[in-house]
């Protein structure tokens, strides 16, 4: 289920909207989605508050929508910056493909057994950050720009010595 389909089912859920009515300062950060055979594919849509706090709304591919206990979250000093997804043209099925693309083309040999794509806003814009976890014991990270679909970032590293950069090309924006 696409990103803007699950955000607009859980603005209309009923509990979404009793806790919007006690939360109204808190802002939309983050969706969520784990790509694996093994996970039932679930939004998980999350919201900001002043106490530093996430509130995270799962919503199931077949509308159900649940609510998670807000949980702490690790920043440095800097502001969580909102998600305006009015301004998100990019799906995440166009985002995957450019970044499966991109693997395919610079990270041979590194084949993903599990995918996770995160929407989010960060100094350089709103963009699709997307995670594979490979065969080969390596996470190569793919950062996709959620409007013009340009590869803004992309490494890969080994999980066996992590931190050791794998050959092809990396990109840091």
């Amino acid at each position: 289920m696409d990103f803007h389909a699950s955000l607009e089912l859980l603005q209309k859920n009923e509990l979404f909207t009793a806790w919007r009515a006690k939360h109204p300062k808190h802002y939309l950060v983050h969706g969520f989605l784990m790509h694996d055979a093994m996970v039932r594919p679930e939004w998980q849509i999350g919201y900001y508050g002043a106490d530093d706090r996430i509130v995270t709304f799962v919503v199931s591919p077949d509308g159900i929508v649940t609510m998670n206990p807000p949980s702490e979250i690790f920043k440095d000093n800097t502001k969580v910056k909102e998600l305006d997804a009015s301004t998100v043209t990019v799906t995440v099925d166009e985002a995957l493909e450019v970044a499966a693309h991109y693997q395919q083309t610079y990270y041979k040999g590194h084949d993903p057994s599990q995918t996770m794509t995160l929407l989010q806003h960060l100094d350089r814009g709103q963009i699709w950050n997307i995670t594979f976890i490979t065969k080969t014991f390596a996470v190569c990270n793919i950062k996709v720009d959620a409007d013009s679909a340009e590869v803004l970032h992309a490494s890969c590293e080994t999980l066996l010595a992590w931190g050791d950069a794998i050959p092809g090309e990396r990109r840091k924006g």
